[in-house]
This record gives structure tokens, sequence and C-alpha cells, in this order.
């Protein structure tokens, strides 16, 4: 792998406005606090169909988050102090099957989630948006030299903590997060288009050749 191709530098594409220097720091530094969720005792038997929404690995699909309707109850919840979240927590995997699978940031934006000992929290100062794109992009090769494994591949906060980072002001960060996230909601938009686009062929060929 290049020794250059992660190299901390300024982008060269920037909002006009913005002109300042970016801060290098490494993740775990500042007011940042990193750690981990944890499963609800009694296993399957803890997970309801109402109550508070519980995702574990398999819900983080890079800056989507999948919520599926699986829930623990509020006493559950208070019992897993480690697992609360809030809105703009990036959460990662903590174990996975492969290296660059584990290595996919998603931010939390919304409240009523908890989270299973599978995943990682980073409760960080900085938009949450905005660093689950840098961690997705810019460092997910980096991340993905952290896990270890062979079997199970495993990525713990202590690697995280020591990811290096260039970060704008957070005003920045807020145009740069909202400009992304416009882009993406623009192609699930067309996703979902192509989608019916699909069905709808499908439906008329199945009427026209039967």
């Amino acid at each position: 792998m290049n020794a250059n191709k992660h190299e901390l530098k300024i982008p060269d594409l920037r909002f006009p406005e913005f002109t300042g220097e970016w801060v290098a720091r490494r993740l775990g530094e500042g007011t940042s606090k990193i750690g981990s969720g944890s499963t609800p005792l009694g296993g399957e038997q803890a997970y309801k169909k109402s109550g508070i929404r519980f995702i574990r690995s398999q819900n983080v699909n890079g800056n989507r988050l999948i919520l599926d309707k699986i829930y623990i109850s509020e006493e559950t919840n208070n019992r897993m102090k480690a697992s609360v979240v809030k809105p703009n927590d990036v959460i990662i995997p903590a174990s996975g099957e492969t290296q660059i699978d584990i290595a996919t940031a998603s931010c939390i934006q919304r409240k009523g989630i908890a989270i299973g000992s599978d995943l990682n929290i980073i409760k960080t100062p900085n938009n949450g948006v905005f660093l689950a794109y840098y961690l997705n992009n810019k460092l997910k090769y980096e991340i993905a030299k952290l896990a270890q494994g062979v079997a199970v591949i495993h990525l713990y906060p202590t690697h995280l903590k020591t990811l290096k980072l260039l970060l704008p002001s957070l005003t920045e960060q807020q145009k740069i997060a909202d400009c992304l996230s416009a882009v993406d909601r623009k192609m699930a938009q067309v996703e979902a288009q192509v989608s019916r686009a699909r069905a709808f062929k499908q439906g008329l060929l199945q009427r026209m050749f039967i």
C-alpha cells in the first residue's frame, strides 16, 4: 500500500468562504470518548417488538444506518449504560468477517437507539456526520489496518483512539456534511426510482409473455 496515500493535508477542493487551517489530532484526543456497546442479558429473549430500537454491526452500512424492528425494553436499556447512544455519536463495528468490511462508520441522527457489544461508539465534539464521511473515505484503509484477527476480525476502542485526523472548523464541517448528505439523499431517490421502474418492467414482461 502506498505510504503517502493517506497523508494528512488540507484538501484542494473547499467551499470558497473557508480559508482557515485544518487542525491535526488523534481521534481519542480532546473531549472525544470512545467505548463500546453491550449485549442485553438473556440474549435474544431480551429483544422485543416495541420499545427502544436496538442495533448491531449488521445495521451499519456506510453513512446509511439500517433500522430493523428489533427493540429492548426501557428496563433493559437502563441496565445497559454503555449501550446508550445520542444524536451525533458515531458508531463503527467492533467485529466482522473482513478488515475492509469492519471499517465502516455511521452517525446516529435520532434519539431512542441502543447498540450491541459488536459496535464501537465515538462520542465526539465534532460534527458526527462529517466524521463518519471522513472515516469512511479518507481513513477507511487506515481503520482496516488496525483491525486484528483471522476467522473473526476485531476492532477495539484502543485501536480507534490512535487514528490521526485533520479537522476543519465546526462551521466548515457542517457545510461539508450538508453537501454530502444532500448528494446521498439524491442518490437514494434515484435508486428508488430505478427500483420502481424495474418492478414495473418485470410486471409488463410477466403479462406480455404469459
